[in-house]
């Protein structure tokens, strides 16, 4: 779990910062609409923060999919929706796109999060066994 969490959070990085750096020119091979693109630089810090942030998410659901712990999933998913869809409504209405980026910015971290209180007794169960 361990070697393959670096691995992730490297890789997680490595996008993000090719995001940044050659947001333009992927921008540019998928339209040529220039008020397209104008939009989508708008959001690249946006993506380039998604893809940092959701590793550990993805991380964790990969953990617990392969324990078969499908219960810790659903609730963990049920804690972090709830919680996201007020700040999605709030930022949307207050901060348009960018409130909706950081909302799902701030989904992963709490899918992150609550799999992460969950993680210490899945360890356990297995060291143990």
């Amino acid at each position: 779990v361990r070697i393959s969490s670096q691995w992730s959070a490297l890789t997680a990085l490595a996008l993000a910062a090719t995001i940044l750096i050659a947001g333009d020119a992927i921008i540019a091979l998928l339209t040529d609409l220039p008020a397209v693109r104008d939009a989508a630089r708008l959001y690249l810090l946006w993506c380039a923060l998604y893809v940092a942030c959701s590793f550990a998410a993805f991380q964790f659901d990969g953990i617990f999919i392969g324990a078969t712990r499908t219960r810790d999933l659903r609730n963990a998913a049920i804690i972090s929706v709830a919680l996201f869809a007020p700040l999605g409504v709030f930022g949307t209405q207050h901060f348009g796109n960018h409130g909706l980026w950081a909302s799902f910015v701030a989904y992963v971290l709490l899918r992150a999060v609550t799999l992460w209180r969950r993680y210490p007794a899945l360890r356990a169960e297995f060291s143990d066994g």
